[in-house]
């Protein structure tokens, strides 16, 4: 079992790469591919959960080594946003939370995105040169 391994994190960083262009667009064509990338992306996850790494990570991981340090740094956030989008409002039940509770932790949780995306690519980036 290796949900957290470098395969896994390779997969969150293709499906952050693949789906950004689609956020941008509200029409029903570009949710409906949102959502079907959303859906190989959870099938790859529960392979690469059971140990049936997808033949197209691993070669992609020896074919482009600099590419993957790249990948894997962004890839957590694809993660952080699936556990964000099911424990805040689960928390927020729970807990009772209200509006203004509820408005900074998603504050905060949007300023961990939005800073996490270049910290991690900087650290990347210094993994990358080191090698």
């Amino acid at each position: 079992m290796k949900l957290w391994s470098k395969e896994a994190l390779i997969l969150g960083g293709v499906y952050g790469v693949l789906t950004t262009p689609f956020t941008y667009f509200h029409n029903q064509y570009f949710e409906q591919i949102h959502f079907v990338l959303l859906g190989l992306f959870v099938i790859f996850l529960f392979l690469n959960f059971f140990n049936k790494t997808p033949s197209f990570i691993y070669t992609f991981t020896k074919q482009h080594p600099i590419l993957s340090y790249y990948l894997i740094s962004i890839g957590w956030i694809a993660y952080f946003l699936i556990f964000g989008i099911i424990i805040i409002p689960l928390f927020a039940s729970v807990f009772e939370w209200n509006d203004t509770d509820i408005k900074i932790v998603v504050d905060i949780f949007d300023i961990i995105c939005t800073y996490g995306i270049p910290v991690s690519l900087l650290f990347a980036f210094i993994k990358a040169r080191r090698k």
